[in-house]
């Protein structure tokens, strides 16, 4: 049992990070340019 709910939290951690990973690049990307257009 142990072991199956490792490699689940594991697979779903794998998911989270690639789902939130392009919204927060698309954030940084956002902010960055707002500095720069309001410096």
């Amino acid at each position: 049992m142990d072991g199956r709910v490792g490699e689940v939290d594991g697979g779903l951690v794998e998911a989270l990070f690639f789902v939130f990973r392009p919204n927060i690049l698309c954030f940084q990307n956002t902010v960055l340019k707002y500095l720069h257009f309001n410096p």
